[in-house]
């Protein structure tokens, strides 16, 4: 009985930890990260209210935010073949 005790105790640690430590990764954010005017105060809202779930909520929105994106073969293709029109259209004046 007392093991559990003690490993409730370190979780619960833990979890605060991580929620402290995600308001002050999300205070740390300058305004231009975000998307709205608005954006940095609701999720301070959200991560403070939400605690532990909202924490968890602003670290997978924040780690896809910031994921390299892949690029899209297709917008690639379009890209090379709309420059190459610009280019001749170019040469042609």
């Amino acid at each position: 009985m007392n093991e559990f005790y003690v490993l409730a105790i370190i979780f619960t640690i833990f979890l605060l930890w991580f929620w402290v430590k995600t308001l002050f990764v999300l205070m740390n954010k300058t305004d231009d990260y975000f998307v709205g005017k608005n954006d940095k105060s609701l999720w301070f809202i959200v991560v403070f209210f939400g605690s532990f779930f909202g924490a968890f909520i602003f670290l997978l929105w924040n780690m896809s935010k910031n994921a390299p994106h892949t690029e899209n073969p297709i917008e690639k293709e379009l890209g090379i073949a709309f420059n190459s029109v610009i280019k001749s259209e170019e040469e042609k004046i």
